[in-house]
């Protein structure tokens, strides 16, 4: 076979697909990608097909003489940019349920389709469920708690009718506290973490606010499945969960039950790695936040103001709802 490796790597560089990414999308080494897409390795018909489908190609399009058959019931590009947390959310789910990336991805629109439908009906279904909640309770809601609730449901209504799940459902309070109706969540995300919390899966406390479809950066996908390649390692299982450490760039031996201490040492290495980068940026960031202060001391005292009377709002209104900050 043909196979230009120069073409393969131009509808890489096209697509915004590096080497890494590659290997993430094929679920292999980087290590393995990089000696596939050297000039002295030659590749298996099997892997071509597997390169072709993660890039959404023909193999036709990077080798001329090109004779086996791949199903290309599809031209949608996949090689877009994603969280490590969600690559990780890849890795768990191969692991926990034997769904492999292509499945998953085959799968998306149709779980999309539900999710939306359902985050469209799911306001007036629980305008209903609130109201004979009330008529069934033997004691009385405090009326303000009764009436936020009954004008939230109302806005979610209204944006429902709109069909736009990705508009920022407006929060009654906003009128008199002036925060920004772009940090509100929308229906979408409240759909996703009303079904997490009925499933058992945690998200971040603040997932899905001031986000069009919010990424999954600090989700726990399957903690069973985390805690059984870290031993029960809390810190360990934060670094997944955080997407400090990239579990599909881990050898495919190091999950093997009697190579534990290696892996353990393995994903400690990238767990620290991931820290010290962070504490580098932080720093740096920190540093250049400290240069503009004393560059821009005028602007610096009206943002601090700023951000004192937006404290005292927020703080003023949660004391009024009856809720400890």
């Amino acid at each position: 076979m043909a196979f230009d490796k120069k073409k393969l790597k131009a509808e890489m560089k096209k697509k915004g697909v590096s080497q890494a990414r590659l290997a993430e999308l094929l679920g292999k080494g980087e290590r393995t990608v990089a000696r596939w897409l050297s000039s002295k390795s030659r590749l298996k018909q099997d892997q071509i097909e597997s390169i072709c489908e993660v890039l959404a190609i023909a193999p036709e399009e990077i080798d001329e003489d090109w004779k086996g058959e791949v199903e290309n019931s599809r031209k949608v590009a996949v090689g877009a940019r994603i969280t490590t947390s969600s690559s990780n959310g890849y890795y768990l789910l191969k692991q926990r349920y034997g769904v492999t990336q292509t499945q998953l991805i085959e799968l998306a629109p149709l779980m999309f389709a539900i999710l939306a439908k359902l985050a469209l009906q799911r306001p007036e279904q629980k305008l209903v469920e609130l109201y004979n909640a009330y008529e069934q309770a033997d004691k009385r809601f405090s009326p303000m708690i009764d009436n936020y609730e009954r004008d939230r449901l109302a806005a979610e209504i209204k944006v429902a009718a709109t069909q736009n799940i990705f508009e920022p459902v407006p929060d009654p309070m906003t009128e008199f506290s002036d925060l920004d109706q772009s940090d509100m969540p929308n229906l979408l995300c409240l759909l996703l973490r009303h079904l997490a919390e009925e499933t058992g899966i945690d998200l971040p406390r603040k997932w899905g606010v001031g986000s069009r479809c919010p990424n999954s950066q600090g989700i726990d996908f399957d903690r069973k499945a985390i805690s059984e390649l870290t031993m029960g390692d809390d810190t360990l299982n934060a670094s997944i969960i955080n997407g400090d450490v990239k579990l599909d760039q881990m050898d495919q031996h190091l999950e093997l039950s009697e190579l534990v201490d290696e892996r353990i040492a393995w994903l400690r290495e990238k767990a620290e790695a991931a820290n010290e980068l962070r504490r580098l940026e932080t720093e740096k960031r920190r540093k250049e936040r400290e240069a503009w202060l004393r560059a821009n001391p005028k602007e610096a005292k009206k943002a601090a103001k700023e951000h004192a009377e937006q404290e005292e709002r927020i703080k003023s209104l949660l004391k009024e709802l009856g809720i400890e900050r």
